[in-house]
């Protein structure tokens, strides 16, 4: 299990994922990467599962957390453009919550 970046954003403990695309081209269709194309439902699970260890390792259960997504674009010219999506994975509200709604325990 891996995380790319852990942060501090404020009272959040924020666990990022990077994924970085190649474009051939500056195309209109290629001007976003859609989330649910770069974070799939196995990477979302595996996320998750190595936040739950991070969390319990570190005791930082009573810390609310959230889930990030940075896109990095490299173009032909070896130029990066940055797409960074917040809380991209939502929990909803679950039975026995703890201290931020993702966290089910």
């Amino acid at each position: 299990l891996e995380i790319d970046i852990i942060a501090h954003d404020a009272a959040y403990l924020v666990f990022v994922e990077v994924k970085t695309r190649l474009l051939e081209s500056l195309a209109p269709e290629q001007e976003l990467i859609p989330v649910h194309a770069a974070f799939s439902p196995a990477k979302r699970r595996k996320i998750t599962q190595a936040a739950m260890l991070f969390l319990n390792h570190e005791e930082l259960w009573d810390i609310p957390c959230r889930f990030d997504l940075i896109c990095v674009k490299r173009t032909p010219k070896g130029e990066s453009l940055l797409e960074h999506h917040d809380n991209v994975i939502e929990f909803g509200n679950l039975v026995d919550s703890g201290h931020a709604p993702w966290q089910p325990w």
